[in-house]
């Protein structure tokens, strides 16, 4: 991970605000690297799931969080509402173009994303809308990967002690499986 400062990354790519799967810049950006369509992971994080459809996933999820699959699926719900909500207002994506490897049919990209100069995934994993789990990659900014994720457990922690999102269910004394 001796990479520079922000080299591999793309471009800021501002959008202007979440449509669907109309988001213009991205679309045009996609396009240029010779991508149809594409499904978007972020670095760092992990939603609870809306649906059982990746069962076992899901069953991790809960487990984590010390909560039931209902619970879980609930908890996804609200973390999708709040991503929805967050990409009406302007924000900036950043990729490298890795493949985040998933089990639909539509490619998968890793990417970091930042509203009103925050970063989606610190926001959610404050919000107790997400476990830090996943790939990592040195930030556009230069930090190393273990740092931010030492940062984000550190959000994760106090999401779980103030209960609020998934951890405002949980059995107190349950340990997460991180």
């Amino acid at each position: 991970m001796g990479q520079r400062k922000g080299v591999g990354y793309t471009d800021r790519l501002p959008i202007r605000r979440f449509q669907g799967q109309r988001w213009r810049r991205l679309s045009r950006a996609l396009r240029r690297q010779g991508i149809q369509s594409a499904a978007l992971r972020l670095y760092f994080v992990d939603a609870p799931e809306t649906t059982l459809t990746y069962a076992e996933r899901t069953r991790e999820q809960s487990l984590h969080f010390g909560i039931t699959l209902d619970e879980t699926m609930k908890a996804g719900v609200k973390a999708k509402e709040c991503v929805q909500a967050l990409l009406q207002k302007p924000f900036v994506l950043r990729t490298l173009w890795a493949s985040a490897a998933g089990r639909g049919r539509e490619t998968r990209y890793y990417v970091l994303i930042e509203v009103n100069g925050k970063s989606l995934a610190e926001i959610l994993a404050s919000g107790g809308l997400a476990r830090v789990k996943g790939v990592g990659h040195v930030l556009p900014s230069g930090e190393k990967s273990s740092s931010y994720v030492d940062r984000l457990m550190a959000l994760e922690q106090e999401a779980r002690a103030k209960r609020v999102g998934a951890w405002s269910t949980a059995a107190g004394d349950k340990k997460s499986t991180g």
